[in-house]
């Protein structure tokens, strides 16, 4: 048994109308992150480096967060956006202050 081939209608697309961007945000911020990772494993010796992308990774995050509405913030929305975003660039902040003294003190 098989199914007839039916036309597609005409004006609905290529794949890339179909694709889910609620997430992007999300995925961006785990690519910087991940690449963070990458620097501080290759590049061992300039860590601090690596540590600072990931705080940039998590402001970056943050900035997401209060600009886009939970909708198309996806899986950065965890609470209302004024907590997340806060939470975000609290910790983004934090990690680039350490990253910064740490430089200092080396």
């Amino acid at each position: 048994m098989s199914t007839p081939n039916r036309p597609r209608p005409r004006g609905t697309g290529g794949w890339w109308r179909r694709v889910d961007l609620n997430n992007a945000p999300a995925i961006i911020v785990l690519a910087v992150g991940a690449a963070s990772m990458l620097y501080i494993g290759v590049a061992s010796q300039h860590w601090l480096r690596g540590v600072g992308l990931l705080g940039v990774a998590m402001c970056l995050g943050g900035v997401f967060r209060a600009v886009l509405p939970a909708r198309q913030a996806g899986l950065l929305a965890v609470r209302s956006r004024h907590f997340d975003a806060v939470c975000y660039l609290g910790l983004g902040l934090a990690i680039l202050v350490v990253a910064i003294l740490l430089r200092n003190v080396a």
